[in-house]
């Protein structure tokens, strides 16, 4: 993380993905969805994500 002038605004680098196995994505800020058992969704900053976790 850097400190002192200039340095306002810079967060660090993401490693990178493995897009070979994601079929599904959203852009959004929605971090956790409305669901049976979640009556509220979880919002949080704008991001690329892949569902994971859901039934098969």
């Amino acid at each position: 993380m850097a400190y002192g002038k200039g340095a306002a605004g810079q967060e660090p680098a993401l490693p990178a993905v493995d897009w070979a196995n994601v079929d599904e994505f959203t852009i959004g800020g929605v971090e956790r969805p409305i669901t049976p058992h979640r009556k509220r969704a979880v919002r949080g900053p704008r991001a690329i994500r892949v569902p994971s976790g859901g039934k098969n």
